[in-house]
Order: structure tokens, then C-alpha cells, then sequence
């Protein structure tokens, strides 16, 4: 999950996947909030567990950013031979993007896994 993360900041562009993630992370807290300010508890924790996945893989790109990192820019994207390059070296972009979104809809997970994969020293 750590690499899946870091590559598609990395080719997205570290500042537009940090601001992409903490945006979700923001209102799904906030979602939360207003939750347990209504006694839902149940709904609050599903919604706390979505924004704590999204502020993981905005913990990452902020890491990135401090480490100067800026990533490829979205723009790129429009050349042919760009998405060529990207798709022969990140044959499996599509299906890593899709597992990052919808582990960051699964709450607690995307936590979890990275918390595993970091506790058995993986980066």
C-alpha cells in the first residue's frame, strides 16, 4: 500500500494528490463531527475512519513535499508519448488507483495497512 501510495502522488503531482486527500479527509471529519454532535456514533466512526484513511496518504505527500519532491504535473498527461511512458513503466496504475480509492471508502483500512506494512519495515 506504502508504494501504491507514493507512486500515484509521485505521478499525479505530490501537491494535487496532498490537497485531493486532506479536501476528503476535511469533510469527512467534519461529516463526523456533526455526527457525534447528533449522537449517530455509529456513522461518526465509519466517517472518522474515511478521513483518518485520506490524512494518510496526505501525510505522505506532505513528507514528500518537505522533501522537495514535487511529482509530474496532471498536464503532462495530455502528451501522447508521456501516457505511453507512464503505462509502459506503471502497468498497473489503474488498478493501484482504484485500490487507493476504494480503501480510502473502507474506514480504518487504508490505516491499517499502512500501519502493518510499516511495523514489518516495508517503505
Amino acid at each position: 500500500m506504502i508504494r501504491r501510495i507514493r507512486e500515484h502522488n509521485q505521478l499525479n503531482g505530490q501537491t494535487f494528490s496532498t490537497v485531493e486527500f486532506l479536501i476528503v479527509a476535511l469533510a469527512a471529519g467534519f461529516i463526523g463531527l456533526g455526527f457525534l454532535l447528533h449522537g449517530r456514533w455509529v456513522a461518526a466512526v465509519l466517517a472518522i475512519g474515511i478521513a483518518s484513511n485520506a490524512l494518510v496518504v496526505t501525510l505522505f505527500g506532505i513528507a514528500a513535499l518537505r522533501r522537495g519532491e514535487r511529482g509530474e504535473s496532471l498536464r503532462r498527461l495530455r502528451d501522447p508519448a508521456y501516457r505511453d511512458r507512464v503505462k509502459r513503466e506503471h502497468p498497473t496504475l489503474a488498478r493501484d488507483t482504484l485500490v487507493i480509492t476504494v480503501t480510502v471508502l473502507l474506514p480504518f483500512v487504508m490505516l491499517a495497512l499502512v500501519m502493518i506494512e510499516t511495523a514489518r519495515g516495508a517503505s
